[in-house]
């Protein structure tokens, strides 16, 4: 009898599922308040597309554990959603969530709150989440809108953000900080997308164990700082410990692309701060086209924090100021870390230090290890300003790499301040002091496209592709930024990931040019590289064909949805150039999408040397 009647309720409970159409479910609802249903689907409390706020509320409201967002062909328009604890909140592939015109006049407005909630699942498969910022920036609305963000947490624990595009907010795409009683605390978001957003893509004020990897934060505009993100406290109570971002994109920004600003804190009141950016990149997509500076840290002097602010394996490029700005009264207990960090065609200076005083305290630092900036400009490339007669030597230390041809060249402000940063001309190899260009006689002068992605890695990409130019016309570089994505699985062939749709947020910025484990991705076997390039009109009417310098090891090559070719010979082939012709897949002057399938079968892996477009002669 016990299992007859187990099976009638579940037979019971797929009939609710199974009920089709927008109207009220209130059987299933039932059983949800009853505690016989631990999965709700959100429709069961009556969709309604003009104000779906109701259902999708009165779901998140109730006992159930998991709440299901259906797609309905159109958008859940909504007005403030607030997010209880215990709660695992899916979107199923397509739904968008939309702001309510007319509705969010409230300053603190926002589309989803979790406030002083905890053990919270958010997850999407590239979900919408949009608010209509436009609509803020004019009556009836407050003439001054910075808070409105997509999504807010405050005192929130436990949360976790997964496959959502968080777009179009009066503030922020993602905000989390302080409640009425502690901080934000073990965060993670994972495969997002913050666009168009009013103040920052995300910002950050109190927060500890936060875990940012593989997102993208790209065309914030209005509210100043307007910043990719921007982590900037409030008060010397606040936190901002083990805050990591990893993998993540910070791109056509107005402002700073990684912004760290712990102005309010003090050694004496406030937590020793740990922030890391590891494998990040912060740019522009052309040269001037604005923004501030790529990777920018303003300390607040020598009350300021203890800790510890890292920038490990980032890259700086096409940023409107500076690649790395360093701003403040003086580093004081803080130590700010530049590791393999590359700056490229910054519009200003590519590194400033703006120091104001020396530390009284005498155990923060700058350093640098193993980073480079490249640009063809004749100003500085790196710029120390101090106050008359400070010495920093002890505060700033390490070695900055310049590969420039017109040379490198250290300024400081006023003249002959003493640091221990070294500024060494690539081209010469000789260290460069603290008040002059180097010596550039001699040198050819290139064209400021001229440099090569390879030059990144330290390999002679002249000796690469030497031959190459007996048979082949030059034509043009691949780009130096490519995406990536790993393939535990060996699934991509499959899933048609060489294919025309993709889902972005899967795949993670990449330099070629050198191999992908010290760029963070310490994995034997496969992974895919995709780029889009344009062909210009000299292709037209020739054999055009893809130069690969090498890659370790194996590779199967698609354009525009069609493969063209393959180079695997086994481990042999690791260091071997080969060509690839493109055929009629090819499209003369248009952007054209190429993806490699790459097989690593042990050691370094990837593409490894740069990628050119050749024509034969």
């Amino acid at each position: 009898m016990k299992t007859i009647l187990t099976l009638i309720g579940i037979m019971v409970a797929a009939a609710c599922w199974a009920v089709p159409g927008k109207g009220k479910n209130p059987e299933a609802v039932a059983q949800v308040a009853a505690g016989e249903l631990t999965t709700a689907n959100a429709s069961w409390w009556g969709f309604d597309s003009e104000d779906a706020t109701d259902a999708l509320q009165g779901a998140i409201d109730s006992k159930a554990k998991k709440v299901i967002v259906p797609f309905m062909g159109e958008p859940w328009t909504v007005r403030p959603i607030m997010l209880r604890s215990h709660l695992e909140l899916v979107f199923e592939p397509g739904v968008m969530v939309l702001a309510k015109k007319g509705e969010f006049k409230e300053r603190w407005d926002c589309l989803f709150s979790i406030i002083e909630q905890s053990d919270i699942t958010i997850r999407g498969s590239g979900t919408i989440l949009r608010m209509r910022k436009e609509d803020y920036r004019n009556p009836p609305y407050p003439p001054k809108e910075e808070w409105k963000h997509v999504m807010k947490g405050e005192g929130a624990r436990r949360i976790l953000l997964e496959g959502l595009r968080m777009e179009g907010s009066g503030g922020d795409g993602i905000y989390f900080g302080s409640g009425s009683a502690h901080g934000s605390e073990d965060i993670v978001i994972r495969d997002c997308v913050a666009y168009d957003n009013h103040r920052q893509g995300i910002s950050l004020t109190d927060v500890k164990n936060l875990l940012v990897e593989n997102c993208t934060f790209t065309g914030t505009e209005g509210t100043g700082p307007s910043a990719g993100v921007d982590y900037e406290p409030d008060r010397p109570s606040q936190k901002l410990v083990n805050c990591v971002f990893r993998n993540c994109l910070f791109e056509n920004n107005a402002g700073h692309g990684m912004f760290v600003r712990p102005h309010d804190f003090r050694s004496e009141e406030s937590e020793p701060v740990s922030i890391r950016f590891e494998n990040c990149i912060a740019r522009m997509s052309q040269p001037g086209m604005g923004g501030d500076c790529g990777m920018c840290v303003r300390v607040p002097g020598d009350e300021g924090p203890e800790g510890t602010i890292e920038f490990i394996n980032c890259l700086s490029e096409n940023t409107g100021q500076a690649g790395a700005n360093v701003y403040g009264v003086s580093v004081g207990n803080l130590k700010i870390r530049f590791v393999n960090c590359n700056w490229i065609n910054s519009q200003g200076t590519a590194v400033v230090l703006n120091m104001h005083k020396p530390s009284a305290k005498g155990t923060g630092s700058i350093e640098f290890v193993n980073c480079s900036v490249y640009e063809e400009k004749t100003t500085p490339t790196v710029q120390v300003i101090t106050l008359e007669g400070n010495d920093y030597g002890d505060d700033i230390t390490g070695t900055i790499t310049v590969r420039n041809t017109h040379g490198a060249r250290l300024a400081s402000e006023p003249r002959g301040v003493n640091v221990n940063l070294l500024v060494v001309d690539s081209i010469t190899g000789a260290t460069i002091g603290n008040t002059g260009p180097a010596d550039v006689t001699g040198r050819t002068i290139k064209p400021a496209n001229d440099l090569r992605a390879g030059d990144i890695s330290g390999y002679d990409d002249e000796a690469t592709f030497g031959e190459l130019w007996e048979t082949h016309d030059f034509i043009a570089d691949l780009p130096k930024t490519w995406r990536f994505r790993l393939d535990f699985k060996d699934q991509g062939q499959k899933q048609e990931w060489g294919g025309p749709v993709y889902d972005k947020t899967q795949w993670q910025p990449i330099k070629i040019g050198e191999w992908w484990e010290p760029q963070g991705h310490h994995f034997d076997g496969i992974a895919w590289y995709r780029v889009a390039f344009d062909v210009p009109a000299e292709g037209a009417e020739r054999d055009l064909a893809l130069s690969f310098g090498a890659v370790d090891e194996s590779a199967w090559i698609w354009l525009n949805n069609k493969q063209i070719g393959e180079h695997d010979i086994g481990d042999g082939g690791w260091d071997q150039r080969f060509e690839i012709p493109l055929g009629d897949a090819v499209k003369i002057g248009e952007t054209n999408v190429l993806t490699v399938r790459v097989r690593d079968r042990g050691n370094y892996g990837g593409i490894w040397k740069s990628v050119k477009l050749v024509a034969a002669k």
